[in-house]
């Protein structure tokens, strides 16, 4: 994934009731307020928490990497042999993943936070490029 590390950054919700900082869910953006939007929803949090031990990796992201939609969900999920015969989580899991897909297609932050998130994407790719042509 071309770029994401260099504008993503560890973003901890506040404003979630199932927030664990203890458990082996990251979440990283590129602002606060899409991830307090995403995790606002009862069910996505919740969702998220108690079945962070299926997820690998949700990557949400508008730059066009894997398609050329403006929006675009992956999922990578953990498939064991010890988690896989648990089908009844699993069919609640997956319903909740398309229950996050549809959320993530209406949500909306403010343009002031667009606007902000757009310059910032901007200036640090700019100087990685940068960076990359001093190397040379």
């Amino acid at each position: 994934m071309p770029h994401v590390e260099k504008i993503l950054t560890t973003i901890n919700p506040t404003n979630s009731l199932h927030w664990d900082s203890k458990g082996t869910l990251q979440v990283l953006g590129e602002n606060l307020e899409s991830i307090e939007n995403l995790f606002y929803d009862d069910r996505i949090s919740s969702s998220l928490m108690a079945n962070q031990d299926l997820i690998y990796a949700i990557h949400v992201t508008d730059q066009r990497l894997y398609n050329k939609f403006d929006l675009c969900m992956k999922v990578q999920l953990k498939i064991t042999s010890k988690n896989v015969r648990d089908k009844v989580k699993w069919a609640g899991f997956l319903k909740d993943i398309m229950y996050i897909a549809d959320y993530l297609s209406k949500m909306r932050v403010s343009q002031q936070v667009q606007i902000d998130t757009l310059q910032r994407r901007k200036k640090l790719l700019h100087a990685s490029n940068v960076a990359k042509i001093k190397k040379k």
